[in-house]
């Protein structure tokens, strides 16, 4: 091996950290949607409580629709899962740099490295939810 050529062990460490980069983004996407989501759904619920109060109807219909709306996206999307998914596999990702820096056994982070990657596809919770269970007003009509 030249001067020139990363070692394995260095070649392990740069696809980690491109993987650790990755689902560093995509928490903090998934993160930002689901706080941003659950708290427009929380103040909307609040106004329309308060402005039915006063007796506005039209006012709390709006800001009811707007929570409900809110409230189904954030279900419908699975955002809160999405965040769960990203950052186990980003803790899965920074366990293995940390195995690699202290132990230095390649082959055995490199097999723990491909079984995160084989487990990515099947792991990230896309798969909608039927609309009976994110609505359940839509299964009793």
């Amino acid at each position: 091996m030249t001067d020139n050529q990363p070692s394995g062990k260095e070649t392990l460490l740069g696809v980690i950290n491109q993987e650790v980069a990755v689902q560093r983004r995509w928490r903090s996407a998934n993160r930002v949607l689901y706080i941003t989501t659950a708290s427009i759904t929380i103040v909307a619920s609040i106004c329309a409580g308060i402005v039915g109060g006063f007796e506005h109807a039209k006012y709390s219909a709006i800001f009811a629709g707007m929570a409900a709306i809110f409230a189904t996206t954030e279900k419908a999307l699975r955002l809160q899962d999405r965040w769960r998914f990203h950052l186990k596999t980003l803790m899965r990702y920074e366990s293995a740099k940390l195995e690699l820096e202290v132990a230095g056994n390649v082959a055995d982070v490199l097999k723990k490295v491909q079984q995160v990657m084989e487990d990515y596809p099947d792991g990230v919770p896309l798969s909608a939810q039927p609309l009976h269970q994110v609505v359940p007003e839509i299964s009793s009509s």
